[in-house]
């Protein structure tokens, strides 16, 4: 939303640090429940390599930040509630797809919270450079290329026509 210019960067970073120490939280209550069990953090399967892992959440990450600018985007038809539930089964959809690959975070804080519980930072990289790039791509994409905001014809905004 900062590269957009929906949100300014502070309120941006505010968001990054609050959804970090949120993470983190969490996975401390999780912890806390579940006495004597690790909590889990993403992974990459054997399979894959750290560049298609972060291409993969760099895709999904993409997908659903476009889903949420369509969302809430007032030029288009507005989806009301609806649009959350999109959201909603956008994200599922990702990690469901994602999941036995890289996980399916499609969010940096998911992945940090359980890395900084576990101490484990291994392979951070993928859950951070994929997300962020595909995130980028996907505001900069919906904003100046698809759905443009484009100047008000000349006679429209006085009301000629009516």
């Amino acid at each position: 939303m900062a590269v957009g210019g929906h949100v300014s960067v502070p309120t941006a970073l505010f968001y990054w640090v609050a959804q970090l120490i949120a993470s983190v939280m969490a996975c401390l209550v999780l912890r806390g429940i579940v006495v004597g069990m690790h909590v889990p953090t993403y992974t990459i399967a054997e399979e894959m390599t750290g560049f298609g892992a972060s291409v993969l959440e760099g895709l999904l990450t993409f997908v659903l930040v476009y889903t949420v600018y369509a969302a809430r985007d007032p030029r288009r038809v507005s989806l009301g509630s609806n649009g959350i539930l999109v959201v909603g089964f956008v994200a599922g959809a990702g990690v469901l797809a994602a999941g036995p690959f890289s996980g399916g975070s499609m969010n940096p804080a998911c992945a940090f919270g359980s890395a900084t519980i576990a101490g484990s930072f291994r392979n951070q990289a993928v859950y951070w450079v994929g997300p962020l790039i595909g995130a980028t791509i996907a505001g900069l994409l919906y904003d100046n290329v698809l759905f443009r905001s484009l100047p008000p014809a000349a006679g429209l905004s006085e009301g000629i026509g009516v």
